[in-house]
């Protein structure tokens, strides 16, 4: 199995030292080191994609998705706040 992140600029260089943990109610897990940081999406199929940014960022993230590989692909957007938009 291969973990990649899309992610620019410091998050990218954050994500590509340390890995992501995921924080809640005072218990941190260890981080999730990724293979690969890439700077945008590859031209490449997957069988999951779990899009993690504001629900306004949404719409744009979603229209950077090269459709023609996403067949079969199973796509899980984990909206980051409490009152999110209807998108």
């Amino acid at each position: 199995m291969r973990i990649d992140f899309v992610a620019r600029g410091t998050h990218g260089a954050a994500i590509r030292e340390h890995g992501l943990a995921l924080s809640s109610n005072g218990v941190t897990l260890d981080p999730v080191m990724p293979d690969r940081v890439l700077p945008k999406w590859p031209a490449e199929t997957y069988d999951l994609i779990l899009i993690c940014v504001k629900s306004y960022d949404l719409a744009d993230v979603l229209e950077d998705l090269q459709v023609p590989y996403l067949k079969g692909t199973v796509i899980i957007p984990l909206m980051n706040g409490v009152e999110n938009a209807r998108i």
